[in-house]
């Protein structure tokens, strides 16, 4: 049985189907009878149409979460979208199916440049993950260097977007401090040997590369907003946001 049409999100490999994401022209994907829409009896390779109305995911920051955590689902799976009631009960993304989806937001996002992947991931992604390796000096996590990588590639960004930071791994620990990861000024400024205040006002120069000024007679958007609202726009093209 192949089925074709608007196939725009659904990249993926299953136990039941099997989807082919074309560059241009039309998506093809293979299933077994029992798949079918109801209606009628198809041979085994009837060609019929399919129309994916709706997309995964419902915003940007939900498609990433998932690219870069795997913990999340989307509100409706891909069989469930494809042929409705016919497969059953919903069933969330796993497996090589949420694999594939996961690597196709990801191409998505690559496509965006390397500053605004390293703010969407540093943005959403885990600091850690879990160690499984039950050794007595273990502490049950692990460094996530995907996260750790996109905070060291935006310490090496701001150096040029925030030249009034100018020691390195200040800047580095307020921008990790900035995306989540647990830190005082006060701790800090007694690690790096400066100043409280100093560390403090560091540290509102990094927060308005992020997250932009906006006061009376100065608006500058952050490239936070401005990675979200791109990536929003680049996934919506692709079908997997809506």
């Amino acid at each position: 049985m192949i089925l074709k049409g608007k196939m725009m999100s659904l990249w993926a490999v299953t136990d039941h189907v099997t989807c082919i994401h074309g560059v241009t022209g039309p998506r093809w994907c293979t299933v077994p009878p029992t798949l079918v829409p109801t209606g009628g009896i198809q041979p085994l390779n009837a060609v019929i149409d399919v129309q994916v109305d709706e997309a995964l995911f419902h915003s940007a920051r939900a498609a990433v979460r998932f690219a870069v955590t795997r913990h999340g689902s989307p509100p409706r799976p891909m069989m469930s979208k494809m042929v409705g009631s016919s497969i059953g009960p919903s069933r969330g993304l796993s497996g090589l199916d949420g694999a594939a989806q996961a690597g196709m937001i990801m191409n998505v996002v690559r496509r965006l440049g390397e500053l605004y992947k390293s703010v969407l991931v540093a943005s959403t992604a885990p600091m850690t993950l879990p160690c499984t390796c039950m050794r007595p000096c273990c502490s049950g996590k692990l460094i996530n260097f995907e996260w750790h990588d996109a905070i060291e590639y935006l310490a090496w960004a701001s150096v040029k977007a925030v030249p009034g930071v100018t020691e390195p791994e200040l800047r580095t620990a307020l921008i990790a401090r900035h995306f989540g990861k647990q830190s005082t000024h006060r701790g800090l400024a007694t690690k790096f040997d400066f100043s409280v205040s100093h560390v403090a006002q560091a540290q509102k120069q990094i927060n308005y590369w992020f997250d932009g000024i906006k006061r009376e007679g100065l608006e500058i958007e952050g490239i936070e907003p401005k990675a979200w609202n791109k990536a929003e726009i680049a996934l919506r093209e692709e079908g997997i946001v809506g």
